[in-house]
């Protein structure tokens, strides 16, 4: 029986590219069973290393499950919390339909306020991805696999 990895805020994290090249993710915040995840700009050859994680740009944000983490397909490479301030965390817009409002809430819900009308299209609906999406999405941004324009939504905008 394999041991199952039990991921945790700060984790950084390996996606494999192609036989000789990675993508370094991280996990910046836990939201019940979800993680924030995002991937950074800077691909890496053969193994991850020398970087400066306050430095390093976000391409790619979202919502997803440890699942890649959890069965060991991203493995973890160490843990630092000390860029998660830095990295600004999203918005999102929900629909109450008792009320037929709609309201923006916090990444991690703990702050929630009635939206207003030009805020509708700026935020976008909570969404949560498969692990398996963030790891085709991260292959494309890298030129290894053609972008599908449903991973747009998962450019990270600061």
């Amino acid at each position: 029986m394999s041991t199952k990895i039990k991921a945790s805020k700060g984790d950084l994290f390996s996606i494999q590219l192609s036989s000789e090249t990675f993508a370094l993710g991280q996990i910046v915040e836990t939201v019940g069973d979800l993680l924030y995840l995002v991937v950074f700009s800077q691909k890496f050859e053969s193994e991850i290393r020398d970087f400066n994680i306050e430095k390093m740009e976000i391409a790619l944000a979202s919502l997803s499950t440890d699942a890649k983490i959890w069965h060991g397909h991203w493995p973890i490479l160490g843990n630092t919390r000390k860029n998660l301030n830095s990295i600004p965390k999203p918005f999102f817009k929900v629909h109450f339909y008792e009320e037929d409002q709609y309201f923006i809430e916090s990444l991690t819900k703990d702050s929630i306020r009635p939206a207003l009308d030009e805020e509708l299209s700026k935020y976008p609906n909570r969404f949560s991805i498969t692990p398996k999406r963030l790891e085709n999405a991260t292959k494309a941004y890298f030129g290894f696999e053609t972008w599908d324009e449903r991973f747009n939504k998962l450019k990270f905008h600061a």
